[in-house]
């Protein structure tokens, strides 16, 4: 539709809560990821088993080295493999990136509006400022006691569209 992903995530949240009845979940999916053709049933079973408020799968920032998007403010930097977190875990995450997310409906009860917004989200101990959508959500589902999560045993690609590269 053209329109700024944090105004566009938005607009998607209210038309989910004005629903009735109300899906249980939302499901973002980025146009520039590629998912295992299972991925999505996976993020599904891990989400009501271990009772996540917010679930994304693991991808990579488009940079050399691929980064994981993955992380704690209490933590400088993103989330190590092999030392904050062993592949196949579900982690805790203070940001989950939006999209390969599914988002229990029933957290944004909790949450005041606007749910999402592009702008400065700074976290509890200034060690993270950061200037997405994403964050911002995530911001205010902590507030609120929510349970954020990343799952490393799902890993979706994650496509540069510009250079066809894929992290």
């Amino acid at each position: 539709t053209g329109m700024e992903v944090g105004e566009a995530r938005e607009y998607i949240s209210n038309v989910l809560m004005a629903c009735n009845p109300r899906p249980e979940f939302l499901f973002f999916l980025g146009d520039d990821h590629i998912p295992q053709w299972d991925a999505l049933i996976k993020l599904w079973e891990i989400m009501n088993k271990e009772e996540w408020d917010v679930l994304a799968a693991l991808y990579y920032l488009k940079q050399d080295p691929p980064t994981p998007i993955l992380w704690r403010s209490e933590i400088a930097g993103t989330l190590v493999e092999g030392v904050h977190y062993q592949d196949g875990e579900t982690v805790q995450s203070d940001i989950a990136p939006m999209d390969f997310t599914l988002i229990r409906s029933s957290i944004f009860e909790k949450i005041s509006k606007p749910y999402f917004k592009t702008g400065p989200t700074e976290f509890e101990n200034k060690s993270l400022l950061v200037h997405t959508e994403d964050s911002w959500f995530c911001a205010k589902v902590k507030e609120v006691g929510g349970r954020i999560g990343v799952a490393t045993s799902i890993k979706v690609a994650h496509l540069d569209t510009k250079s066809g590269v894929v992290y």
